[in-house]
């Protein structure tokens, strides 16, 4: 982790909690027949994983379903989710140091606002981005923390993202942030550089007073292929 760190802006579901159980019944009751396990799914927003799971629907037919996904989750799907391990003593600890921290992530304001409450974690936050935090919704996750770093006036080169998916790594390279990636979430980690990975959100904290360990950036032939992987649906 470079020197100098003093914003850590934090992806939701994976990384912070774990929201998979109430995401798959919401799904079930969408489609309303059996489907695949949805973990390697988890991180685009929901109409991206429906699309996944119905390739051939048309758009009007992929918002009705998505639709009925916001119904149940919106609902009581959301009360399923749980915290990671250590998301509070890691919160807990970066509010105990001064460290500002911030969260984006792709899940809409309504539950993302209900589940930091029932969790108890909305305290620890400076800010807070969903996917619909503005009118026309963001369009990936790189324009979110743009937006998110002209509001409250960031310098990149002082903010980590700690995320669990490529999505996250690359959105973070792209806004000249450095990112670590959580091996225990929803993403796969072994196409982050080793360098760039923790294996849980606890290890965060030995980093905290540490040297400076980490790249600024994957180096650049990697990085490439992971972009053009990442723009052709190859990894999530």
């Amino acid at each position: 982790m470079r020197a100098g760190i003093e914003n850590f802006i934090f992806d939701l579901d994976g990384t912070l909690v774990d929201s998979l159980p109430g995401i798959e019944d919401s799904v079930r009751f969408a489609v309303s027949s059996p489907i695949p396990p949805l973990r390697s799914l988890i991180g685009p927003p929901i109409r991206s994983i429906l699309r996944c799971l119905e390739p051939d629907l048309s758009e009007l037919d992929l918002d009705g379903l998505t639709k009925r996904f916001r119904k149940a989750y919106d609902s009581t799907g959301w009360r399923n989710t749980i915290l990671q391990s250590g998301t509070t003593e890691v919160l807990a600890e970066l509010h105990k140091r001064g460290r500002r921290v911030f969260l984006a992530t792709n899940k809409p304001a309504r539950p993302t606002t209900k589940i930091l409450a029932m969790l108890s974690i909305g305290q620890y936050f400076a800010g807070v981005s969903t996917c619909d935090s503005r009118t026309p919704v963001f369009a990936s996750k790189t324009e979110m923390l743009r937006a998110l770093l002209q509001c409250h006036s960031l310098d990149p080169t002082r903010c980590l993202m700690v995320g669990d998916t490529v999505e996250d790594y690359v959105s973070a390279v792209e806004t000249g942030m450095d990112a670590l990636i959580v091996s225990n979430g929803y993403g796969r980690p072994l196409e982050i550089p080793a360098e760039c990975r923790l294996e849980t959100l606890t290890d965060l904290l030995s980093l905290l007073d540490g040297p400076e360990t980490r790249s600024k950036q994957m180096p650049g032939q990697v990085f490439e292929q992971a972009i053009s992987q990442f723009a052709r649906g190859e990894i999530t």
